[in-house]
C-alpha cells in the first residue's frame, strides 16, 4: 500500500532521495503470521465492499501500523522519527520536512547526546501541541464512488441512501489524522535517538503471534 502508493509519488521520491538512503525490510521472516494477515485482510474488506471503492485510493491515514512503519534514523542507526501505517503523500512530506528541518537545526550542532535527546524530545513535543491545534481532518478522503450513468433510475435513490450511510459509518471510524500524527510525536519524545533495531523489535507485530 505505502509503496504502491505514497512511495511511489514523485514528489515523495524526490524527498526521500535529496535526504536519505532508503532501506527495506520485512518483519514477518516467514513466521506464523496467520493471524495478523487475517485481521489486516479483514480490514482491507471493509473498505474494498464499501460503496467508496477502491481501498488503494481511500485507505485511511495511519491504517495498518501492525502492517508497516518507517524510521528515519542518523547515520549511525539512531530513531529521529518513526511513522507508523499508511499516509497520504501530502502528509508524508510533512513530516519528511519536519525530520529533514531536525537535521538541519540540531544535528548539525554537534551537540552531546543527552543534550541533543532532551532537545529532539522538546522538538516532538512542540510539533505534536502544533498538530492538536489545527482544524480537525478527517484521516481519509470522504468521496464516494461515482454512480453509474447506466444506473436504472429505480435504483438511483437505493444507491446514494447507501453512500451517505457508507459516508456517516466511515466518519465515526476514521480517527483523526491530526491526532495520530500527535500521538507519533508523543511517543518518540518519549524514547528520543533509540536504536532502530530495537524499535524496530518492539514495533514488531508479529511478537504478539508467536513470530519473531
Amino acid at each position: 500500500m505505502q509503496r504502491a502508493v505514497s512511495l511511489s509519488n514523485p514528489k515523495v521520491i524526490e524527498k526521500i532521495h535529496d535526504n536519505f538512503v532508503p532501506c527495506w525490510s520485512n518483519s514477518m521472516n516467514g513466521g506464523p503470521a496467520q493471524q495478523w494477515q487475517a485481521s489486516f485482510d479483514q480490514q482491507l474488506a471493509t473498505y474494498e465492499n464499501s460503496t467508496y471503492g477502491s481501498v488503494f485510493r481511500h485507505f485511511p491515514n495511519g491504517t495498518g501500523d501492525t502492517n508497516i512503519v518507517m524510521f528515519f534514523c542518523t547515520a549511525e542507526g539512531q530513531v529521529l522519527h518513526a511513522l507508523k501505517g499508511y499516509w497520504e503523500p501530502e502528509r508524508l512530506i510533512e513530516e519528511i520536512d519536519f525530520v529533514t528541518g531536525l537535521r538541519d537545526t540540531l544535528l548539525k550542532q554537534k551537540l552531546p547526546e543527552e543534550e541533543l535527546k532532551l532537545k529532539l524530545a522538546d522538538a516532538h513535543r512542540e510539533r505534536a501541541q502544533a498538530l492538536r491545534k489545527l482544524p480537525k481532518e478527517a484521516s481519509r478522503p470522504q468521496e464516494p464512488r461515482a454512480i453509474p450513468s447506466t444506473c436504472p433510475s429505480s435504483n438511483l435513490q437505493k444507491k446514494k441512501e447507501e453512500q451517505a450511510e457508507q459516508a456517516a459509518k466511515a466518519q465515526a471510524f476514521t480517527p483523526q489524522t491530526w491526532d495520530l500524527l500527535a500521538q507519533g510525536h508523543e511517543t518518540q519524545a518519549k524514547a528520543p535517538l533509540q536504536e532502530v533495531l530495537k524499535a524496530a523489535d518492539e514495533w514488531n507485530p508479529m511478537k504478539q503471534y508467536g513470530g519473531r
